[in-house]
Formats: structure tokens, C-alpha cells, sequence
């Protein structure tokens, strides 16, 4: 039995089997033709190089049979590779479905197994299934049965996979970063974390598309508290990309904006350019965006920031722009867009406290939240 747990977030897919490491998919995809002659060949042998998969479900499926390229060769074959929307709902866009199809390919393929039975934990934004008992079941519908997953390579097939997803479960995204706050790998709470046990905690999770929020009472998630709002940290690449625009007239690749907002430089020919005081005010302005957002979020569920002991802040929202110099020492160029929500939020009431991520990455805070969850399930099936 395969145990994964899943995390489809917009730029990449972290995921996790029976308590391994995080690992990482590209999510991108671009969908073929199932006898097309696509004769890429991959750039290694690693599996995130060879997404060439065909995907077969038994019975009725909105989304298979397809067969999809991914990540590197996605990327080589079409320009206009599919990755998670913004303007639509996780739980309906194929290229999420695409994308747990592959990582539990990927699992099976590190694990040496080509048959098993699946059991699934995800996430998805609380917005999409508190209290949406019709939009859960779809999305086990969607995931619940048998399939067979084909990797090709210059056409051939040259690996299969069969297995059986035979259940899924669940889980509200911000409530799973808060469940990577309060407790350790090994289940036991962080000492330093029982203060925030009893009232109100904010979970603030800011990835690269959206912004989810949620309210967490005595440790428990209150119901009709999780909202997603379209906007993350693309606003920022968005903010950058217009700036390079009119300071030199040109337009930059994904990529380099990516690096711009990840490093506060530009690549420009064989060195780099400084753009770490355009980086602070574009943050700065995305900040001010996000607390009015904030605002509403209060008056909507009807809580006031005063009432809130902590704001945990977990996404890529809270990591800081910085590159490692000649010496392999950090460089940090510009703070962390959660530093510029904290100066606002400060100035309203300077006694919530603003609590970052305890993980090395934040951005794994929600797949973390997910294997702490999963554990649990498993002790209780158990008993």
C-alpha cells in the first residue's frame, strides 16, 4: 500500500510517501495527441526529465485517458505549457489531476513498485470544500479508481504502472500549515508553540497565485473561516516585469523575472543589474494590497485583529529575497513581503504577534501539515 500525500501548488506539485522527504514535480503540462510522434529525448534520466506519460482510467473519467508532457519537456515541445490557474477553482482544472496522476507514477517508480494500492491525502483551498460536501465528492470521483500509466520515451513505452486509488481524503491548505506550526515530524507539539493552544490564530498562507486564510480556534479549525483571494506572489513578478519595462524598454523571460524577484538582481548579459529598491517598493505596494484584503477577511467572519494572538505566516510570501555570493555567503537584498505586512499590521495593533515558519522551507508547509494528518489517520485505522 502507497501512502501520498500532495501539495499542487502553482508553480510546482510537492509531494510525499509513506513518511519519505518532501519531493518535487514540475506542474506544468502540456496535453498530446496518444499516438503523436514526439520525439524529444529527455535531458537526463531523472523522472522530473521524462514526463511522457499516458494516463488510463477504468470507467468514466472527465480528465483521462490523456497523455501529457511535463515539466522540461513540456516546456521544449510548446510555449505555452498549461500550469495552474488563478482564475479557477483547484479542484477543476485538469492539470491538478494531471499533476497527483504523476507524482504517484513517480513514487512508484523510487519505491521499485509497478503495481499497488493507493491511499491519497491532499489539499486544496478551504474555500473549495468547508462545508462543500458536493465539491469533496467530485473530487474523489475524479480520483477514486484503477489506472494504468505508461512512460514513453521517443514514442516507445518504456515503463508501466498499475494501481488502484481507493481512497482520498481532504484537507482545508491553511489548516494543514498550521498543523506544521504547532507540532513536529513526530506528532509531539513545539514547545514553543503552546502558547498559542487556547484563542484565536490567523493562518496566512501566501503562495504564488492565491492568498488563503483561515481562522483557528483552541487549535481547532472554525468552520466558514477559509477564504482563498486571487492573488499571490505573481502580483509581485507582474509589478517587476512593468518596472523593467519602462526603466530599459525591453521585455524579460519567466524566468528571469523569477530570479529577479528571488535574488533582487536582474540577469543583464554577463552580470547582473540591482533592482533591489524597485523589488522593496513593489513588495511594499503588494503588501498594502494583501491588508486590505485582510480588513474584509475580519469583517466578513466578524473577528477583529485584536482579538487574534498570532498571524502564522507560512507560502513563499514569507521568505526574503537573497543570493549566495562568490563565497557561498547569503546575500539578503530585500525582506520578505510578511515584513511589510507586519509594519502595517503593527500600527494597528502591535501585540499580535507575527509568527514565520518553522520549517526550512515554507513553502512546504501545507505537504508537512498533510503527512502530520496522514499519521494521525493511520494510528486511529489502527486501533
Amino acid at each position: 500500500m502507497l501512502h501520498l500525500c500532495t501539495d499542487q501548488g502553482a508553480s510546482s506539485t510537492r509531494f510525499s510517501f509513506n513518511n519519505s522527504k518532501v519531493y518535487e514535480n514540475p506542474n506544468s503540462f502540456t496535453t498530446v495527441g496518444i499516438d503523436d510522434d514526439i520525439r524529444l529525448v529527455p535531458n537526463s534520466n531523472e523522472f522530473v526529465d521524462c514526463i511522457d506519460l499516458t494516463i488510463e482510467k477504468e470507467g468514466d473519467s472527465e480528465y483521462f485517458p490523456v497523455r501529457i508532457l511535463g515539466g522540461t519537456l513540456a516546456e521544449r515541445y510548446s510555449s505555452s505549457s498549461v500550469r495552474p490557474s488563478m482564475l479557477k477553482s483547484k479542484s477543476k482544472q485538469a492539470v491538478n489531476y494531471y499533476s497527483i496522476i504523476t507524482a504517484i507514477a513517480s513514487a512508484m517508480n523510487m519505491n521499485g513498485d509497478t503495481e499497488t494500492d493507493v491511499s491519497c491525502y491532499i489539499c486544496l483551498p478551504p474555500v473549495e470544500i468547508a462545508g462543500n460536501n458536493a465539491n469533496e465528492d467530485y473530487v474523489k470521483a475524479q480520483l477514486n479508481g484503477t489506472y494504468l500509466v505508461k512512460q514513453r520515451r521517443m514514442n516507445d513505452v518504456v515503463k508501466e504502472w498499475k494501481f488502484t486509488v481507493d481512497s482520498t481524503r481532504i484537507f482545508p491548505e491553511s489548516v494543514m500549515a498550521f498543523m506544521a506550526f504547532m507540532f513536529n515530524p513526530d506528532g509531539t507539539q513545539r514547545v514553543e508553540m503552546a502558547k498559542y493552544n487556547k484563542g484565536y490564530v490567523l493562518s496566512f498562507d501566501l503562495g504564488a497565485s492565491t492568498l488563503d486564510l483561515a481562522l483557528i480556534k483552541d487549535r481547532k479549525f472554525v468552520d466558514h473561516t477559509g477564504f482563498t483571494y486571487k492573488l499571490g506572489g505573481n502580483i509581485v513578478d507582474d509589478m517587476m516585469r512593468k518596472v523593467i519595462r519602462m526603466n530599459y524598454g525591453t521585455e524579460v523571460t519567466k524566468e528571469d523575472i523569477e530570479e529577479v524577484v528571488r535574488t533582487g538582481r536582474l540577469p543583464y548579459g554577463s552580470t547582473y543589474k540591482d533592482m533591489s529598491e524597485e523589488l522593496k517598493k513593489c513588495k511594499r505596494d503588494f503588501a498594502k494590497m494583501l491588508f486590505e484584503h485582510m480588513e474584509t477577511y475580519f469583517s466578513t467572519v466578524n473577528v477583529s485583529l485584536q482579538s487574534i494572538k498570532a498571524i502564522f505566516i507560512s507560502g513563499g510570501g514569507s521568505m526574503p529575497s537573497s543570493y549566495l555570493d562568490e563565497n557561498g555567503k547569503e546575500v539578503v537584498t530585500t525582506p520578505s513581503v510578511s515584513e511589510y505586512i507586519e509594519e502595517i499590521l503593527k500600527g494597528v495593533c502591535d501585540a499580535v504577534d507575527m509568527v514565520t515558519s518553522p520549517v526550512e522551507n515554507p513553502r512546504e508547509c501545507n505537504i508537512i501539515g498533510t503527512v502530520l494528518n496522514m499519521n494521525v489517520l493511520k494510528k486511529l485505522s489502527k486501533k
